[in-house]
């Protein structure tokens, strides 16, 4: 998983807790069995997913508790921890050693990096863009060589006026064009409202595209209320051909967006199949300063599908190669401007 907004308020709003504990409490015992059955612990309490995951916790626990010893290495625990939480297949889960000699952990991470070889925005701007316009950290546009409209979204993990203001300017500074392109492929998500705002500027009927529930206490079964999330239109829509360009970078708020622009008709989704990381996570520290990350909530599409794990398939799979791209050949984009008018 790569950074968040909520992961900087739950980092906070946990770190505030631990702190409490600490002047008012004992520390926590931090040996690696108390590590370890702490982080099975909040796993069990907090992940929202395990109906959707379909797999036994406990069992699991079992199998690996007793590769956990005392003695063992920062780097031996790591292991034991990434191979215990590694069967939930979420990229919303990353484990933070707080050593600077050990890389962060999640399933979508090479040595605590993410690696997307299908990618390369200087690419698109060099070779496919005219009239280029960088609005702000979150948003560019310009003019696709063929004339359609091009806006790429970097993130929806901003602040407001760059999706109300810039993201509008941009949707505005198109409207002249037959068709456009919305690309989120290197998109990591960000704030859900952010992601239904800018999705709005592309509706022009209102639909249902998620429900959420959130966990609410330890319990498999503590839940709140569904939630069901509609896009709006959020300013003049923009109503000719739209095609969602997407990735394996695309995620978590980048796949509720693709969820809302989805129900658009004028929209055709186009690339190759999102992350597979919906739902919002939370920042847990454990009891020797290591960190994790877990989703909390299930996140659903309109019918009460999840695709946690999965991703959404596109209706048309195109995927750019690395090697063409160092040669400034974009086979999704391509596909893209193929489909438009």
């Amino acid at each position: 998983m790569r950074t968040s907004h909520l992961l900087a308020l739950a980092t906070g709003a946990v770190l505030l807790s631990s702190c409490q504990k600490m002047v008012f409490g004992d520390e926590p015992a931090a040996d690696p069995v108390s590590v370890f059955e702490s982080l099975h612990r909040t796993v069990k309490e907090h992940y929202g997913l395990f109906r959707v995951k379909t797999l036994d916790w406990d069992s699991l626990g079992n199998v690996y508790r007793p590769q956990v010893h005392e003695g063992m290495t920062d780097a031996q625990l790591r292991e034991v921890l990434a191979a215990m939480l590694t069967p939930l297949n979420d990229a919303h889960i990353t484990l933070y050693p707080n050593s600077t000699e050990l890389p962060r952990w999640s399933i979508d991470l090479v040595d605590g990096a993410y690696i997307d070889s299908t990618f390369h925005f200087p690419t698109v701007k060099d070779h496919y863009l005219t009239e280029y316009q960088e609005v702000n950290g979150a948003v560019a546009y310009g003019r696709l060589v063929d004339g359609h409209g091009y806006i790429h979204i970097r993130h929806f993990d901003g602040s407001n006026n760059d999706y109300d203001k810039g993201l509008r300017d941009a949707v505005q500074a198109l409207a002249g064009t037959s068709g456009l392109v919305v690309d989120v492929r290197d998109n990591p998500g960000g704030i859900d409202p952010f992601a239904q705002y800018s999705a709005g500027l592309f509706t022009g009927q209102a639909a249902t595209y998620m429900r959420v529930r959130r966990k609410t206490g330890p319990g498999p079964d503590d839940f709140g209320q569904e939630v069901a999330w509609t896009t709006t239109p959020t300013g003049p829509a923009y109503a000719k051909p739209v095609v969602l360009l997407t990735g394996r970078g695309s995620q978590s708020a980048a796949e509720t967006f693709a969820l809302a622009m989805r129900t658009q008709t004028h929209v055709v989704h186009i690339g190759d199949t999102t992350a597979g990381a919906f739902a919002d996570n939370a920042f847990f520290e454990l009891p020797n300063g290591w960190g994790v990350t877990l989703s909390i909530a299930d996140h659903r599409d309109a019918n009460g599908i999840s695709w946690e794990g999965r991703g959404l398939s596109p209706a048309v799979v195109a995927v750019a190669d690395r090697q063409e791209l160092n040669a400034g050949v974009d086979a999704a984009l391509e596909a893209a401007m193929d489909a438009l008018p």
